[in-house]
C-alpha cells in the first residue's frame, strides 16, 4: 500500500494516462537514438581522461581501476553497435542496462582507489551521480533505481571493503536528493507539455461541431490502421450519408440542422468503431477493423440513426434517415494494401447504389481488387 502511493506520487506513474505515457515514453526512446552517442561519446573521454590522470601520477597504465575503466567504455559501445538493429523501446532498456553495468564497474573503480590510497574521494561519486542525471531519456523512476544501487554499491565499499568513504556518502546522498527534485520538476514540466501538445493535436484534429474527426486527419489514421491490418482481417471503411438533409436545413433552419449532426455523432461514437470522421456536411466515414465475420450492428448502420426517432416531415420517411456504403477489404498474406482513395471511392459507389435503391439502408460489398477499387 505504501510503495504503491509512492508510486504514484511520480510523473509517469499519476499525470499522463496510459496511452498518452505510452507514447510520451516512445518519443523518449526515440530520442535516445540521438542523444545517446553524445552521452557515450562524452563518458567515454571522461573516462579515457581519468586514466590519463592515474598514467600521468605514476600508476602502471593497467592498472586494476584502468582497466575496470577500459571495460565501461567497451560496455558504453554495445547500445551503439545495435542503435540500428533494434526498436526505439528496446534500445532504451539496452541502455538501461548498460547504466546498471557502468554502476557496477565504477563503484569496483572507487574500490579499488580506496585501497590504494586509503580513502575514496569525494568527486568520483558525485560525477558518476551527475552523469547519471544528465541521461535525459530516462525518467525519474529509472533513475532513483540507478541512484539507489550507485548508493547501495558505496555502502558495499564502505562496510564489506573496509573502505574509508570520507564525506562521499553524505555528499552522494545530497546531490540524488538535489537530482531527483530536479528531475521531478522536469518530469512534470515535460509530461505538462506533452499533454498540451496531444491536447492542441486532437483539437486541429477535430470537427467542432459535433466533436468526430475532421477529414485532415483521416487520411494518417487510416494508414496507421492498414498498416496493422494482419491476413486474415477485415477493414470496413462505410461512407454515411444523412438522407434529404438540405430539406431538413430548409424546413427546421440551420440550427436545427446542427443538432440534427450533433445527435448523429453522438450515435455513432457510442459504437466500438476505430474511426468516426465528419467528412463534410452531412456525411460521415466510419472505419472498423474487424477479426471474423463482420458484427450485425455495421451491416444494419442505417438503424442506428433511424433509432433516434428525430422528425424530418421533409423525408418520405417522416424520421431522419441515414443511407451507408460499407466496402469491406480483407487482407490476405502477401496481398497488397489498397489506398485509402480507393477505399473511399468503393464505399462512395455503394453510397450511390444504397440512395439508388430507396435510401435508409446499408449496401455493402468486399473489395476485390485494390488497384481498380472493383467490388463484389
Amino acid at each position: 500500500m505504501v510503495i504503491s502511493r509512492l508510486l504514484r506520487w511520480l510523473p509517469e506513474r499519476s499525470l499522463l494516462e496510459r496511452d498518452a505515457e505510452q507514447k510520451f515514453r516512445a518519443s523518449k526512446a526515440r530520442e535516445a537514438r540521438k542523444s545517446s552517442l553524445v552521452f557515450a561519446l562524452v563518458s567515454a573521454l571522461l573516462l579515457l581522461l581519468f586514466n590519463l590522470s592515474d598514467y600521468l601520477s605514476g600508476l602502471p597504465f593497467a592498472s586494476p581501476e584502468s582497466l575496470l575503466r577500459y571495460i565501461a567504455i567497451a560496455t558504453l559501445l554495445i547500445p551503439l553497435a545495435y542503435a540500428r538493429r533494434v526498436s526505439a523501446v528496446q534500445l532504451q532498456r539496452l541502455w538501461f542496462a548498460v547504466a546498471v553495468l557502468l554502476i557496477l564497474l565504477i563503484n569496483a573503480v572507487f574500490y579499488s582507489a580506496g585501497l590504494r590510497n586509503g580513502a575514496l574521494g569525494v568527486g568520483g561519486p558525485v560525477v558518476l551521480a551527475v552523469g547519471l542525471g544528465s541521461i535525459t531519456f530516462f525518467h525519474m523512476g529509472q533513475k532513483l533505481l540507478l541512484w539507489s544501487l550507485q548508493l547501495a554499491g558505496l555502502l558495499l565499499v564502505k562496510y564489506a571493503g573496509g573502505v574509508n568513504t570520507g564525506w562521499s556518502l553524505f555528499y552522494l546522498t545530497l546531490v540524488i536528493f538535489l537530482l531527483s527534485f530536479t528531475q521531478y520538476r522536469l518530469d512534470l514540466l515535460q509530461r505538462l507539455h506533452f499533454r498540451y501538445q496531444l491536447a492542441e493535436r486532437l483539437k486541429a484534429e477535430t470537427d467542432k461541431l459535433t466533436g468526430a474527426l475532421n477529414r485532415h486527419s483521416f487520411e494518417k489514421r487510416l494508414s496507421h490502421l492498414l498498416g496493422q491490418l494482419k491476413p486474415g482481417t477485415t477493414l470496413c471503411v462505410g461512407l454515411l450519408d444523412i438522407d434529404y438533409f438540405k430539406k431538413y436545413n430548409d424546413h427546421y433552419g440551420h440550427l436545427k440542422g446542427d443538432a440534427c449532426l450533433v445527435a448523429v455523432s453522438k450515435a455513432l461514437q457510442e459504437l466500438p468503431l476505430d474511426l468516426l470522421v465528419r467528412f463534410g456536411g452531412e456525411e460521415f466515414i466510419v472505419v472498423k477493423m474487424v477479426h471474423g465475420d463482420t458484427p450485425s450492428w455495421l451491416l444494419n448502420l442505417n438503424q442506428c440513426i433511424h433509432a433516434l426517432q428525430v422528425p424530418h416531415s421533409a423525408s418520405p420517411l417522416q424520421w431522419v434517415s441515414a443511407s451507408v456504403g460499407l466496402c469491406q477489404y480483407r487482407h490476405q498474406a502477401g496481398g497488397s494494401l489498397p489506398l485509402s482513395q480507393q477505399l473511399l471511392g468503393a464505399a462512395d459507389k455503394l453510397l450511390y447504389e444504397a440512395k439508388e435503391g430507396g435510401r435508409n439502408r446499408v449496401c455493402s460489398a468486399l473489395l476485390a481488387n485494390p488497384a481498380t477499387a472493383a467490388v463484389q
